[in-house]
């Protein structure tokens, strides 16, 4: 029961939060779109789903609680798209984050709730007081770039000797030729 994740609304008249959660564990990712998608399953998004199953190797109830994830958040009105860098994004995310069981894709994406609600509050708070979120360091008087130190002739380097520019010149040649005749090796 710690592990329960809330029924869709779609889904509050056809079954209880016991027998969601058992379909999102047991259930084939393929049986859990056709729920969502009462006539056809979009072909796109057939095709990303495919996509993670066979190379992200992800196993089905995470796949599942995936599919959960993203129909809650577009229901809920968020502006977030269904596309398939986001979904994929998200399940890559997973990947590393080494999400392999039911238990820890729940604990996941519990996470990236928190961590969305801890952005919406503080962007509609900036919002309501009418302050910008980005904070540029113009504004105090520095750049928010990384100075780059010029370099000035200050007339200090010296001249360049007559055998030095001779030398030079000769090792310039020496160059040249070697390119001409394909001789030039490389370290």
């Amino acid at each position: 029961m710690e592990y329960y994740v809330e029924v869709p609304p779609q889904f509050l008249s056809k079954c209880d939060i016991h027998q969601y959660n058992m379909m999102l564990r047991n259930e084939p990712y393929t049986r859990l779109l056709q729920t969502f998608f009462p006539g056809a399953v979009p072909g796109q998004l057939m095709d990303i789903f495919e996509k993670i199953d066979l190379n992200y190797k992800l196993s089905g109830e995470v796949i599942n609680v995936l599919i959960h994830y993203l129909m809650t958040m577009v229901a809920s009105g968020g502006d977030q798209r269904m596309n398939r860098n986001f979904v994929e994004a998200i399940a890559s995310n997973m990947l590393v984050k080494q999400v392999n069981t039911y238990e820890k894709a729940v604990r996941y994406i519990r996470d990236q709730s928190k961590v969305k609600g801890k952005g919406a509050a503080s962007g509609s708070s900036g919002a309501a007081s009418g302050t910008r979120q980005r904070s540029y360091a113009k504004s105090s008087g520095r750049s928010g770039k990384p100075e780059i130190p010029i370099v000035l002739d200050d007339g200090s380097a010296g001249t360049v000797s007559d055998e030095e520019f001779a030398a030079m010149m000769k090792k310039a040649a020496e160059i040249k030729a070697g390119k001409k005749k394909g001789a030039l090796r490389t370290p």
